[in-house]
């Protein structure tokens, strides 16, 4: 039981107290003087490492007192280190540690269209509308699609204007991510047709910093460039995609998406490639379908899209 004490209260009194031990053994009922050594220990060894604590404190604080330029260096290093530490560990549990707040994230690809009529450009390009409906009709390894386009819109309010992320996606954007609204509802198809109402779905932290978490935060208004949007749900705590920190958007300004509102595109836009314009596609492939595999079919089916652009602007690939 000595090993419970300080080293110095051993070094000073263990012999003492393992002579009175000894001598009551042989004149008391063993269980009476267990108990006797367990009760003191309980009682008397938090005391003494407390004390030993409170006695090298005070010289540590004395010794520090006396070399202050010593202190404000010590304590600077200290500070860099545990500072350092901090943001390696936030960085490693946001990389790497923490899941994704996705579903089945290792089953979610980019598809992108790179183009190999330009050597400058990143393979990163997002398809144009058309390629992307046709994706949908042409491709069978992936059990759903969603395509998008961020931007930002002023947000207005009793509190004044706000400058938000806002991203523009197809209904299929939370399906395929598998993530739910935690109040309301998701896009249905229906929202992107042209005419519909206007309709939004904001995020966590802008229904608690700006609409001070009101429950009953459906159906109100929602200010963007001067245009009412009505709320039809909220997003649960983790979500704010697309984001900079995204490994497909290393340089983007829009830290955050704060406003998801339905990508309307008229008929045109979803044929003509001749009009332009385009976004992010992300894919979920289908149980036992490998990236690969996957690969090989979008790569066929960019090559027939590819034949129907003009011939000095072919040269459309696709990469997963």
């Amino acid at each position: 039981m000595l090993l419970g004490y300080p080293a110095e209260f051993r070094h000073e009194y263990g012999a003492e107290l393992e002579r009175v031990f000894a001598e009551r053994m042989k004149r008391e009922s063993a269980r009476r003087v267990w108990w006797d050594a367990l009760l003191d220990l309980v009682l008397s060894a938090p005391r003494e490492h407390l004390h030993i604590l409170c006695t090298d404190a005070r010289y540590r604080a004395r010794l520090l007192l006396r070399s202050p330029g010593f202190t404000a260096v010590a304590v600077l290093i200290m500070a860099l280190g545990i500072g350092a530490s901090t943001a390696v560990f936030g960085l490693l549990d946001a990389v790497v540690i923490r899941s994704l707040p996705y579903g089945d994230p290792a089953r979610l690809v980019y598809a992108w269209t790179p183009y190999t009529g330009m050597r400058d450009l990143p393979r990163e390009l997002g398809p144009e509308f058309p390629d992307y409906f046709d994706w949908l009709r042409l491709s069978h390894s992936r059990s759903s699609f969603a395509l998008y386009r961020e931007g930002f819109q002023n947000l207005g309010s009793d509190e004044g204007v706000t400058r938000v992320g806002v991203a523009s996606v197809t209904a299929s954007l939370f399906e395929t991510l598998e993530v739910k609204p935690q109040l309301g509802r998701a896009f249905l198809p229906g929202d992107e047709a042209l005419g519909q109402p206007r309709v939004a779905i904001i995020s966590d932290a802008l229904w608690r910093t700006r609409l001070g978490a009101d429950p009953s935060v459906l159906g109100r208004s929602l200010q963007l460039d001067r245009q009412a949007f009505t709320i039809v749900g909220v997003m649960p705590p983790l979500f704010a995609y697309p984001h900079a920190s995204d490994v497909a958007y290393p340089d983007s300004p829009q830290k955050r998406t704060d406003v998801w509102l339905p990508l309307r595109l008229n008929a045109a836009q979803k044929s003509d490639r001749a009009i332009g314009g385009g976004g992010t596609a992300i894919a979920r492939l289908r149980p036992r379908v490998a990236l690969r595999q996957a690969q090989v079919e979008m790569s066929a089916v960019e090559a027939q899209l590819d034949l129907l652009y003009p011939p000095d602007a072919r040269g459309w690939t696709a990469y997963l």
